[in-house]
């Protein structure tokens, strides 16, 4: 793929406006490996909670690449909250993350996925991508995402239910599922 094609897979990654679309599962319970995973669509009064855990698990990253500008970030997630399905991820009733995704025509983006340090590598993630591809296969389309380069512990929960890396930037891979 030409770098400029990348660019635009990556840079696809940033917040549009579109309407918020249903979530998959909201409300549902799942037992993963240790705890109770429930998903609900996110409330304005979760915002404040959700940016600090979007601090927490994304600064580091993004220090490495364009540094952190407290005010900017504030109203990236904002824009991101207001143009994205966003759910609230919580494990044994304490919210741990969040999911961000959007509809599109053509196929389903993950915007952000992020959990507490504490909540990671315990198959939260894997659940919350498994019901992304069993939404985006049902619509008979892809699922998309673009990673930090840097973040190779997220490399690997992509991989593992079978992305592919379609591209890479500087600061991203893309990546992309597509079912069967």
């Amino acid at each position: 793929m030409a770098e400029a094609d990348c660019n635009e897979a990556c840079s696809r990654a940033r917040p549009t406006v579109g309407n918020r679309r249903s979530a998959p599962s909201a409300g549902s319970e799942r037992q993963t490996d240790v705890s109770v995973m429930d998903t609900r669509l996110a409330a304005a009064s979760d915002e404040a909670e959700l940016f600090e855990i979007h601090r927490a698990v994304f600064r580091g990253h993004i220090e490495q690449f364009w540094g952190w500008d407290e005010e900017w970030q504030r109203a990236n997630f904002a824009a991101e909250m207001a143009s994205s399905t966003t759910l609230a991820v919580r494990i044994d009733a304490r919210l741990a993350g969040y999911l961000q995704f959007r509809e599109e025509d053509d196929r389903l983006f993950v915007q952000n996925l992020a959990l507490l340090p504490d909540c990671q590598n315990r198959g939260i993630g894997t659940e919350l991508i498994r019901m992304l591809q069993a939404k985006a296969a049902n619509r008979g389309i892809p699922l998309e995402l673009a990673v930090f380069r840097t973040n190779a512990s997220a490399l690997r929960l992509y991989e593992r239910p079978g992305f592919e890396k379609r591209c890479a930037t500087d600061g991203h891979t893309a990546m992309f599922w597509r079912p069967t």
